[in-house]
């Protein structure tokens, strides 16, 4: 495999990560109060009193195959690194050194532990297929719900996928996730992936482009690999 593929996307996803923790002071923290408000506009001004010189990076659907590698490159770069998982055995998924903190992305009662003290925020999760319900309380659901306890700032990365403007089910609430996230007025990274998992010996590089208007209709389109995590 060639990792430098998976690691270009990783890369963008910490990439807000590595602006705090690289800018020259520390601002003040935040109120308790709540971050994310949704009567938020995406005019309001961003969000800029993070903690730089302590990181704490939590990654959301950590368990699956592009979370464990976030996990993994996190904590390769020296963050404090805590992978939110449903179950507590699969803290074995995960190298020495992370921290695994159990909720369910949809009872957001559930959620408080995991985002206490984080500055950066990487959103991995996702259903696939048109389930209408699932769409609603995963795709959208989990980035709601974890904006809602957010009592900190905290730069936020959310992954969702390529040709996501296209209207379906699934899409539309992934949409939805992100206009939530530009709405909290928090700093944010948002990555539109192509498919996963489909190489030939050609496919290993990553194509960068700037908006949406290519929507693969097949694992031709864009692919990147995630083959033998290691």
């Amino acid at each position: 495999m060639n990792r430098l593929t998976i690691n270009y996307l990783i890369t963008a996803l910490l990439a807000m990560v590595a602006e705090a923790v690289h800018a020259s002071t520390a601002e003040p923290k935040a109120t308790s109060k709540p971050v994310f408000s949704s009567a938020a506009t995406e005019h309001d001004a961003p969000v800029t009193d993070i903690d730089r010189e302590n990181p704490v990076v939590l990654v959301v659907g950590a368990s699956g195959s592009v979370g464990r590698l976030a996990v993994a490159e996190s904590l390769r770069r020296g963050y404090e690194t805590r992978a939110l998982v449903r179950d507590p055995d699969q803290a074995t998924l995960f190298p020495e050194g992370v921290t695994t903190v159990v909720g369910d992305l949809t009872r957001v009662e559930t959620l408080s532990e995991a985002v206490d003290g984080a500055t950066g925020i990487i959103f991995t999760h996702g259903i696939s297929g048109n389930n209408a319900r699932g769409a609603e309380d995963v795709n959208y659901g989990a980035v709601r719900n974890v904006l809602s306890v957010l009592k900190e700032p905290a730069h936020i990365a959310l992954m969702t996928t390529v040709g996501v403007t296209k209207p379906t089910v699934g899409h539309d609430w992934k949409r939805r996730g992100e206009r939530l996230v530009r709405a909290s007025g928090l700093p944010y990274t948002v990555v539109r992936p192509g498919w996963f998992d489909y190489n030939s010996a050609a496919q290993y590089r990553l194509v960068m482009r700037q908006g949406d208007k290519h929507w693969a209709g097949s694992p031709g389109f864009y692919p990147i690999s995630t083959d033998t995590f290691e």
